[in-house]
């Protein structure tokens, strides 16, 4: 998949993008990594059962980010 059809068929809130933005920006996220938050947290949406990914997704999908680094 492409990042652009990653970024459609996401179905990512508003609130989730915001999270994702504002994280991005502060930890210095590449464009790479910003895709894999997105790609973990629409798994984490799907386990869930949630038609989209929210907030609660994206933040989850950025701690397992911040383990990983280290």
């Amino acid at each position: 998949m492409t990042n652009q059809e990653i970024r459609q068929k996401s179905a990512i809130s508003a609130e989730a993008k915001t999270i994702l933005d504002v994280a991005s920006q502060k930890l210095n996220i590449s464009t790479r990594s910003y895709m894999r938050a997105v790609k973990v947290a629409r798994t984490i949406a799907d386990l869930e059962s949630s038609p989209g990914i929210e907030a609660a997704h994206i933040t989850e999908a950025l701690q397992y980010r911040a383990h990983h680094a280290v």
